[in-house]
């Protein structure tokens, strides 16, 4: 297979029927397969794959598995060259005219990103994004995405080589300290994007159904509801920029990465600095909050003081999140070690 949709899906059918037909019409392609790992325990679901089993639809309940397995489990069960992730509440769509059987990827790009359109009830379609991810370097191919993406990161949905999806995303389902949240999309872009380029396909559409991130009190309360799903604290949500800041900073540097050391290190201080200084511009509130504690100013003072230094700064950020969550310094340590292959802090 060339391409695999992959589908990790938690909705019953009668919520994700329309991801599923519209997944499904792209199998008319040769190459085209659609994989669904489903741990809704919706029975009717199963039945309706069953109906529809071919070699090119392949489907496997996943009852139990928390969002990341269910990633893992779909990525296992697909086959493709290239593998694109789809929500199971958003549509993947063939343009009129348009032959998927190839997906005429460019000699070094490491995928395609479809035509992108937001939708909600209330708006119906707006925002067509239809770009390229581009430049010789990671930090050149960082700054393009910044540039680009508009505060939304629906590249997650574009085609990615097999290899480096799995890469990235298998650390960050296998070692991540925090286990699920709505901002770890934004590190697992751009480890990717710094791996190479990729390019915009004028055939393949993605609607991404954005019902329940219109509003930035909407994206908040989103944020604070997964954190405390996970089990900690709500305020956490206040340490995204931060926690943003240091996962790009890992997957950008990591050792599996194809970019050579000082290029990748670029990039990966960059990206950094870029989340840190715009966390540092939201402290005040923070700080004087009656809440934050004199040992959280403490470590935030010493975070701002350290933005010269991007290893300074991603060593008293992740003291930042210590004194926020007690005994995630460690973890935060743990995770870079075994995705960048070398201690943050020497060890005693």
């Amino acid at each position: 297979m060339n391409l695999s949709i992959c589908i990790p899906s938690n909705r019953p059918l009668a919520e994700s029927r329309q991801t599923m037909e519209s997944a499904l019409a792209l199998t008319q392609f040769e190459g085209i397969e659609v994989a669904v790992s489903d741990n809704s325990g919706d029975e009717q679901k199963e039945t309706y794959f069953k109906e529809r089993a071919s070699p090119a639809v392949r489907y496997m309940r996943s009852d139990g598995a928390d969002a990341r397995r269910n990633w893992q489990y779909v990525r296992n069960l697909s086959t493709g060259k290239y593998v694109s992730i789809v929500s199971d509440d958003d549509l993947v769509l063939a343009l009129p005219g348009a032959n998927l059987a190839e997906l005429h990827i460019p000699p070094g790009a490491i995928g395609v990103r479809p035509q992108m359109l937001m939708y909600t009830k209330g708006q119906g379609l707006y925002s067509l994004t239809n770009f390229a991810v581009t430049g010789p370097r990671a930090i050149d191919r960082i700054k393009d995405y910044f540039a680009k993406n508009g505060g939304a990161n629906t590249t997650i949905f574009s085609a990615f080589r097999r290899d480096l999806i799995c890469d990235v995303m298998d650390l960050n389902a296998n070692f991540h300290p925090i286990p699920g949240g709505g901002y770890q999309d934004w590190p697992m872009v751009l480890g990717l994007l710094s791996s190479g380029e990729v390019a915009a396909h004028e055939g393949l559409a993605y609607v991404y159904n954005n019902s329940n991130w219109l509003s930035a009190a909407q994206i908040e309360d989103k944020i604070e509801s997964q954190f405390v799903a996970i089990g900690l604290p709500g305020r956490t949500r206040i340490l995204v920029l931060l926690l943003t800041g240091i996962d790009a900073f890992i997957l950008i540097a990591r050792e599996s990465s194809n970019v050579a050391s000082e290029e990748k290190l670029e990039a990966a201080s960059y990206t950094l600095l870029q989340y840190l200084h715009a966390f540092a511009r939201d402290l005040p509130s923070v700080m004087s909050a009656p809440e934050t504690s004199d040992s959280q100013v403490a470590a935030l003072n010493n975070m701002v003081a350290s933005l010269s230094s991007p290893v300074d700064a991603l060593v008293e950020g992740i003291r930042v999140i210590d004194q926020f969550l007690p005994g995630y310094g460690d973890k935060y340590h743990a995770y870079f070690r075994q995705a960048v292959g070398i201690d943050l802090l020497p060890r005693v």
